[in-house]
């Protein structure tokens, strides 16, 4: 009989401890689209995610698209990420920004840079004719 009763109490306490471990997540999301008959267009993401361990990642996107009245585009997508971990100190963020343009005349232009934690470790030009 003792040991039905120790071995009751042993599986009921592992039984109501598992929820205790279980993972605490959560996170959210959202999308804002534009655009307009001229051609322009813009999209914006934001989202946040914090795990169980406490490291929360952040990151949000901005694209636009503008066009003009001579055939004109210019393309602009920037991007932000932050993943800070439970503690100090120790968060990490990077960000970047690419823009294309395209004339109507076939030239162009690419520009890329992307920035980690504040220094710039990519910074690119180019120009098509």
């Amino acid at each position: 009989m003792t040991k039905s009763l120790l071995l009751f109490t042993a599986l009921a306490t592992v039984a109501l401890a598992v929820p205790a471990f279980a993972a605490d997540e959560s996170g959210s999301s959202t999308v804002t689209t534009k655009s307009d008959s001229d051609g322009n267009f813009t999209k914006k993401t934001n989202a946040e995610h914090t795990d169980a361990a406490g490291t929360t990642t952040k990151s949000s996107t901005d694209v636009k698209v503008k066009t003009d009245s001579n055939g004109n585009v210019k393309k602009t997508v920037e991007s932000d990420s932050s993943t800070d971990p439970k503690g100090l100190m120790n968060k990490t963020t990077s960000s970047s920004k690419t823009t294309v343009e395209k004339n109507a005349d076939g030239t162009g232009s690419y520009a890329h840079k992307e920035k980690v934690n504040g220094t710039t470790v990519e910074d690119e030009k180019t120009e098509s004719k």
